[in-house]
């Protein structure tokens, strides 16, 4: 099977998830689908938190604070605050330590807004790749755990923050000669300062306390985040209720480019299980902060959410005009 970006869940579960080393008991949560990031129970109310990302497609500049974002993003996903950083570094020869000094520089400014310790890694200048694979591995805290195992029929699943901003960027990015005049000036400037806003620290931090489960749907989009929201299930199934509705410069290049924005890579929102309950609530916190926030299904007894994990990026990155 022949696939390009992250490996699809039925790949993962044959060549990956088998394979898990030693059996730790103190291990809450391991390697799954839709899990964020890997939960160790240190004590009562006391959970280590570890994820890796990488990144890829984001170009050379930039890279360290996108680096810093995706991993924070995983940290926030499991209800925590990320307190560690190792950096991993493969710079082909061609940019020299110009570059490394540059991603550094960025990946130490982000991390001192999050108030992370950068603690160690690795760092090399190499001959035999032609661009940056630059990679992250953080540690964080938290005093709870968040599982899909709670879940139950009429639980709401909220979307916070926008859709798609993160592939709209970069797409934008490396084919802007061919999108020239497609957007009106405040609307570029408004896909421009997609690269500030993929943090969902912000939401995770205002609702943790109110919620059963986060994820961060990245690649796969919103539509793989749902479906992944599915595959976690042990009773009921995901019903999609439709939307969300997308930023209008984001609807203008999906639609010039024929991209079909639900599995659009979609770092920036934050997929939310909250119990019927506390909805109005939840909305009421994100609404009084300025956040944008949209009911995108329910928790129900049948389903409509296929298995669709594809992720539309890449083709769209590599495809030349």
């Amino acid at each position: 099977m022949d696939c390009t970006g992250k490996l699809p869940p039925e790949l993962l579960k044959r060549h990956v998830f088998n394979f898990r080393g030693a059996r730790r008991s103190e291990v809450v949560t391991g390697p799954g689908i839709g899990e964020d990031a890997a939960v160790i129970r240190l004590g009562r109310r006391r959970y280590l938190l570890a994820s890796t990302d990488p990144i890829v497609g984001a170009g050379e500049e930039d890279a360290g604070r996108f680096l810093v974002e995706v991993n924070v993003n995983d940290i926030a996903a499991k209800g925590g605050d990320p307190l560690y950083l190792l950096v991993t570094l493969l710079v082909p020869q061609r940019l020299g330590v110009a570059y490394i000094s540059r991603c550094m520089k960025e990946i130490h400014k982000a991390c001192r807004c999050y108030g992370i310790a950068v603690i160690g890694g690795h760092t090399e200048l190499s001959g035999e790749i032609d661009k940056p694979l630059i990679s992250g591995t953080i540690i964080g805290k938290s005093r709870r755990l968040f599982t899909m195992q709670k879940a139950r029929t009429g639980d709401i699943i909220l979307l916070a923050g926008e859709a798609a901003i993160e592939g709209a960027y970069l797409i934008y990015m490396s084919r802007k000669d061919e999108l020239q005049g497609l957007l009106t000036p405040e609307e570029e400037a408004e896909v421009l300062s997609y690269k500030e806003r993929l943090s969902v620290y912000p939401y995770s931090k205002l609702i943790r306390d109110d919620v059963l489960f986060m994820h961060d749907p990245t690649e796969g989009g919103i539509m793989g985040g749902l479906a992944e929201f599915d595959a976690l299930l042990n009773d009921g199934a995901v019903l999609w209720n439709g939307g969300p509705e997308l930023r209008t410069p984001v609807k203008k290049i999906c639609e010039a480019l024929s991209i079909d924005p639900g599995h659009l890579i979609s770092s920036g929102a934050l997929l939310a299980l909250v119990p019927a309950g506390k909805i109005e609530k939840v909305e009421r916190k994100l609404h009084k902060a300025s956040f944008p926030c949209h009911r995108l299904g329910e928790i129900a007894r049948e389903g409509n959410v296929p298995g669709d994990f594809r992720e539309e990026l890449w083709p769209h990155l590599q495809r030349k005009p």
